[in-house]
């Protein structure tokens, strides 16, 4: 009877650990999609041996269930994510900034100001050709005018896509928040649950979670040895300490948006995610060239107020500037307008002609060809703001193209670790079916067999 008992007793523990097994393989085929989640798998070790009485008795296999998850490998995800979110943002970025310049339907480049700058020199030569045309002084200032509208027009879209950029980053900085306040929250419950069914459970959302934040934000990642993890940004800021997050907050200053933890401006230097992305557009080519066009600008109505002033109009009047601009603006593009009353304040003598001279006019008009002290006509200037976006934009492609790559073969080799494969699944499925129909046998004949004992030796059905 004690072996009956201890056959009993293996079959009922065989049955458990089979339960187990097919346990883990049902979580298993239902998260198969689930971000963050690692495949279980079942481990067999040898049961107990157990004498009892003389008699000898080998207990079940005993299974012990395990998340297949490599900290390397997903760390490798973490990071690719963040650099491919990152590269996909400038790239975007980049993407509206050429739309900018590209060439229309018409054969001009898109915003204007080229075209404007020559109609303007065109407009000033026909004035020298007949300095007594109303017309021509007209179409002179009506080019002035386009030639500001020009310069405005583009630092408006300048200002509207770095705005965009911010949009991004202030969402970007609410989504951060509340993924550090899971995270934290979530490293608190995995520290206190210990190595149990819950604590995988637990570590495949904080996973999940982790790489949901990479694609905001570049993170580094530090292990507790509570289990729990710390995640600073790029440059060193705290988003989780433990069991603690310190929310980003942001702050206009100069009139740009800046990123703050816990009170430091940690801007410069914030790398990868979203926010990284357009951080190094709007800091990087964006700004560069707003910087430049508004120097262009600048340089553009100080030649021509210059000149207009060394003249004088027909009606015999001193020259006075065409253009007005706030040279101490932070973007000076952007308030440029014109100062002239009408085309008869084009100054088209020179001091030492009468009021039909048109020395000055052709002066207004060579400006055109006029080289800066690198060389530089205002034309070539334009055109090398374009060739270094055109340039910028090349590089932002492939590197997009090169970080999305990364992140395939990144998350392919951490899914050959800890992704579920359905046909593995469904053959442990049916292998632990089979062990579990055996097991509940063996435990229909050992009652049959200890009802019969028990009967002395009759043959009684057991129900």
């Amino acid at each position: 009877m004690a072996s009956i008992t201890g056959s009993f007793h293996s079959a009922t523990l065989a049955l458990q650990q089979d339960q187990l097994a097919l346990t883990a393989t049902a979580d298993n085929i239902s998260n198969q999609n689930t971000l963050g989640y690692a495949r279980r798998t079942v481990a067999w070790s040898s049961g107990d041996t157990v004498t009892l009485s003389g008699t000898v008795t080998l207990q079940a296999p005993v299974a012990t269930v395990s998340a297949q998850r490599s900290s390397v490998l997903d760390a490798a995800v973490v990071g690719t994510t963040s650099s491919a979110a990152s590269a996909a943002t400038t790239k975007s970025a980049l993407d509206d900034l050429q739309s900018v310049f590209a060439i229309n339907s018409s054969g001009d480049e898109g915003s204007g100001i080229n075209a404007a700058m020559s109609g303007f020199f065109a407009a000033a030569q026909a004035v020298a050709a007949d300095p007594a045309s109303t017309s021509a002084r007209q179409a002179a200032f009506a080019a002035a005018q386009t030639v500001a509208s020009a310069f405005r027009s583009t630092s408006a879209t300048f200002a509207e896509q770095a705005s965009g950029l911010e949009g991004t980053i202030q969402s970007a900085v609410g989504s951060v928040n509340q993924l550090t306040a899971s995270i934290a929250s979530l490293n608190g419950s995995i520290a206190r649950t210990g190595n149990t069914a819950d604590h995988d459970t637990l570590i495949d959302q904080r996973t999940a979670q982790i790489e949901s934040l990479s694609q905001l934000i570049g993170v580094q990642q530090t292990a507790n040895s509570d289990g729990s993890v710390s995640l600073f940004t790029s440059n060193g800021g705290a988003l989780v300490v433990s069991s603690i997050s310190n929310a980003l907050t942001a702050g206009s200053v100069g009139g740009a948006l800046q990123l703050y933890a816990q009170g430091s401006n940690i801007t410069a230097g914030l790398e990868g995610g979203s926010i990284g992305g357009a951080l190094l557009a709007r800091d990087g080519i964006l700004a560069d060239v707003r910087s430049r066009i508004d120097a262009l600008t600048t340089a553009f109505t100080d030649a021509v107020n210059t000149v207009n002033a060394n003249g004088h109009t027909a009606t015999g009047s001193p020259g006075q500037p065409i253009f007005t601009i706030n040279a101490a603006a932070l973007h000076p593009a952007a308030s440029v307008s014109i100062r002239a009353a009408s085309g008869a304040d084009f100054a088209s003598a020179s001091s030492s002609e009468g009021s039909g001279g048109t020395a000055n006019a052709n002066a207004l008009a060579a400006l055109g060809i006029q080289k800066d002290a690198s060389g530089n006509t205002f034309a070539d200037t334009l055109s090398a703001v374009i060739s270094s976006i055109g340039t910028t934009a090349s590089t932002a492609t492939n590197a997009a193209a090169i970080a999305a790559s990364a992140l395939t073969q990144a998350t392919a080799h951490q899914q050959a670790l800890s992704g579920v494969s359905l046909d593995t699944e469904a053959a442990n499925l049916t292998q632990y079916q089979r062990s579990y129909q055996a097991e509940a046998k063996l435990l229909s004949i050992l009652n049959q067999i200890m009802a019969d004992s028990i009967n002395l030796g009759t043959n009684t059905a057991v129900s």
